[in-house]
């Protein structure tokens, strides 16, 4: 059966995106999208660009949000948001009430009030919205999910999840976006990185079953924004959870790691190795569970 392909609007994900090409790169994969529509970038000039380097013909540019909404509402099936984090809700805010489906960049926005207009809006209005967190694309998550599910290491009594990178370190620091450089309501490391462990911790266990919470921050000197956050969960069952992330790891480029320990195994998994998902039985013996 052929089906018809989504005709998609882009905001965001311009030449100069960190995340851009692959995000078009992901949506040519299985062809099911046709990208009518867009304003990739606010320069006009590197707009232009987006078009022409990505090769995306028949694809209509705007320079501003509005004038995209004015002619291009009734031919577009959904919007892709893949700006910058902070500008998320007010984007948002412009395109909730259109009745059109919303695929949004993590998170959604950047604080709770934002979070909870949204979250009224998608209800009242009920709105097609999928926020994404692409680690959770990895197939070995589920995989360590139904492990858990199946008992295969017990009881659980330590869970770490780590996220590390050296973007904020001194050498590096001057390359990164302006953006990431400011801490508002919540640190920006917390809704870059920290969205990601959590998204992960939430999809292998329960979280309302947090007991207590405590996190530590630490910051550059000089921009004295947050490049370091530690975590402790304490769940109802007496199992304490770690998760750390951070951007000030020197030679750390994006390495995350996920280690769950029960009283009767364990597994180990790292996304630099992401079929083989590491188990050991009660007695300590060691098998790489492979996906091929």
């Amino acid at each position: 059966m052929k089906y018809k392909k989504i005709n998609l609007a882009i905001i965001g994900g311009g030449i100069n995106s960190t995340i851009g090409r692959a995000h078009i790169s992901a949506l040519r994969i299985d062809g099911n999208y046709k990208i009518i529509a867009g304003v990739f970038s606010r320069s006009k000039k590197d707009n232009k660009k987006t078009i022409d380097i990505y090769k995306l013909d028949n694809c209509r540019i705007y320079n501003n949000i509005d004038k995209l909404i004015e002619y291009e509402l009734r031919n577009i099936d959904a919007f892709l948001v893949i700006t910058d984090t902070p500008s998320h809700y007010e984007i948002l805010k412009k395109i909730i009430n259109l009745n059109k489906i919303i695929i949004c960049e993590k998170p959604s926005s950047k604080n709770l009030k934002e979070l909870f207009y949204i979250k009224n809006k998608i209800e009242k209005n009920k709105i097609k919205f999928f926020p994404f967190y692409n680690y959770l694309g990895y197939p070995i998550i589920n995989d360590i999910k139904y492990l858990i599910n199946k008992n295969k290491i017990g009881r659980l009594q330590n869970i770490y999840i780590s996220m590390n990178q050296q973007g904020l370190t001194k050498s590096r620091i001057s390359k990164i976006k302006s953006w990431r450089l400011h801490d508002k309501d919540l640190s920006t490391i917390q809704l870059d990185l920290g969205v990601h462990v959590a998204s992960i911790l939430n999809c292998i266990v329960d979280l309302q079953k947090i007991k207590k919470l405590i996190s530590l921050e630490q910051k550059t000197n000089k921009s004295k924004v947050v490049h370091t956050v530690d975590s402790w969960i304490n769940f109802a069952n007496d199992a304490i959870c770690k998760l750390s992330i951070s951007k000030y790891k020197i030679g750390n480029r994006n390495n995350l790691n996920i280690e769950i320990y029960g009283d009767k195994g364990s597994l180990l998994w790292n996304h630099a190795n992401p079929e083989i998902l590491i188990y050991y039985n009660q007695k300590g013996k060691k098998f790489n569970l492979d996906r091929n």
